[in-house]
């Protein structure tokens, strides 16, 4: 049989593991399962503002991944001493070295006279979350879990997906009433967080029904977070994935499958309409504040007066001015912190901080890294990048939101699979080849 056709379990799992490999997986792909979804969905976050948790959620985001990469450690020292470890880490250097770039600027910028910090500021932050993922890379090494890693994402979309229409029904975790968010808070960073989850847990190379039904679960849960911006990036990554998935039909199926996405697109958008005309009898979407949504529809019809009346474009002018009295040093590390209100913009973020070597260093990264994803054909990690360059000009804080690290981390762990098995991981490009 043809490598390249094996089921990929298989070829992950390089022979029938023994009864002490099941024994030992009885407890780790739990905890892994359960340490990802944790972080993902930010439940971390949502127990935090509750006070519910022991710890900051930064040192459990240190201490829950940090035992499964002692596990993996024990098992590669004895078996190659960890050479495969190591190549690991060198295939997916870029969010390593992206992270690291990041914690050497910020400590560096620490001596800037303009500096405004803390003992844990943002270089310190930076550093955590390079060793961050050197951590989650780990999770690669656990070969019985590298072919349930949709599994992971799929729930970690459903939970999340859960909090939201709780939150539509009860207004119990957003900060903005009338508008739902779920466990993110934020109802704009829980547009992105749906989008991003939806992203990782489709089929890239065929659409089923369970994918339509994602695509739709999560046009619903961006429409009821109000956010514009969400609205923009569900809309991109749609087209990209529709897409994506015309170009891998057969040419003789493509125009069958062209009107079925159209036929798709139109039950979504009426059930959009419909959903709407529910919400406006939900008791917590009754509220004074039905602005947001006015502003939502002008969008759509586009109508550009409500974005330009934003109050976040007086805060880009503001900023704007500030880069422009010191554009190429900046102000320090944490300056932007220490501001009445943050620009809502992680290029200007960067900017205002490190200069233009900061803006510098975010854009390379990037690009890097779609670079990475393109040279493999990898259209699932290059629509995430994308969405991750557009979500920059609407949010400040990318770098420290842990579920963009995890997911980040995991296409370069899923890349790293299918390099060594020769196929892919069961819903990527490697499929329509």
């Amino acid at each position: 049989m043809n490598p390249a056709n094996r089921p990929y379990a298989s070829l992950v799992l390089n022979g029938s593991p023994t009864w002490g490999t099941h024994l030992v997986n009885m407890f780790v792909i739990p905890y892994a399962f359960i340490t990802c979804a944790f972080f993902l969905t930010s439940t971390d976050f949502y127990m935090s503002n509750r006070n519910m948790l022991p710890l900051a959620p930064i040192y459990l985001a240190m201490a829950l991944p940090a035992l499964v990469i002692f596990y993996v450690l024990c098992k590669d020292i004895v078996r190659d001493r960890g050479k495969e470890l190591i190549r690991l880490f060198t295939f997916c250097k870029e969010p390593i070295i992206f992270y690291y770039s990041f914690a050497v600027i910020g400590l560096l910028y620490c001596l800037h006279p303009g500096v405004s910090v803390e003992l844990l500021n943002n270089g310190v932050y930076h550093a955590l979350y390079a060793f961050l993922c050197l951590f989650f890379l780990a999770f690669a090494r656990i070969r019985s879990l590298l072919p349930i890693v949709r599994f992971i994402f799929i729930a970690a979309f459903l939970i999340y997906f859960a909090t939201v229409m709780i939150d539509v029904m009860q207004g119990s975790f957003t900060k903005n009433e009338g508008r739902a968010a779920g466990f993110a808070v934020n109802p704009n960073t829980g547009a992105f967080t749906l989008i991003m989850l939806l992203l990782l847990s489709l089929n890239w190379s065929r659409m089923k029904l369970f994918d339509v039904s994602l695509c739709c679960a999560a046009g619903l849960g961006v429409f009821v977070t109000y956010s514009r911006g969400g609205l923009i990036l569900f809309v991109l990554s749609m087209t990209i994935y529709l897409a994506r998935i015309i170009y891998c039909q057969k040419p003789w199926t493509k125009p069958t499958n062209a009107l079925r996405f159209l036929v798709i697109s139109l039950i979504v958008f009426l059930g959009l309409s419909i959903g709407q005309s529910v919400l406006n009898g939900v008791s917590a979407f009754n509220q004074d504040d039905s602005t947001r949504l006015q502003d939502v529809l002008s969008l759509v019809r586009g109508d550009n007066d409500a974005v330009m009346q934003d109050s976040r474009v007086d805060l880009v002018v503001e900023y704007w001015r500030l880069i422009s009295e010191s554009p190429i040093l900046g102000y320090g590390t944490g300056f932007s912190d220490s501001r009445p209100a943050g620009p809502h913009n992680i290029y200007l973020q960067q900017w205002v901080d490190y200069g233009v070597i900061g803006v510098a260093v975010y854009t390379l990264g990037l690009l890097r890294m779609f670079r990475f994803f393109m040279q493999r054909q990898d259209y699932r990690g290059m629509t995430f990048l994308l969405i991750t360059a557009i979500e920059g000009f609407f949010n400040d804080d990318m770098l420290l939101f842990r579920p963009f690290l995890i997911a980040l981390v995991f296409l370069f762990v899923m890349a790293y699979a299918e390099s060594q098995s020769g196929a892919g991981s069961g819903y990527s490009k490697k499929e329509c080849a």
